[in-house]
């Protein structure tokens, strides 16, 4: 995915992308979300709907 669209989940979805392009020791987010452009509305979607149920510690380690 390209780096602008997953800055946009990262800046709306702040707490489930946290690990985005971080410590590869730590996540597997390090290279960022692992899919094509055109699946962000549904990875836009599920992140909307996971903020009403997900606990406040929830967040993604690896999307592919």
């Amino acid at each position: 995915m390209n780096r602008d669209l997953e800055r946009d989940l990262q800046s709306r979805f702040p707490g489930f992308f946290q690990d985005l392009y971080g410590d590869p020791r730590e996540t597997g987010m390090t290279h960022g979300c692992d899919f094509a452009d055109g699946w962000y509305r549904i990875v836009e979607r599920l992140c909307e709907a996971l903020e009403a149920v997900a606990p406040p510690e929830f967040r993604f380690t690896q999307v592919k």
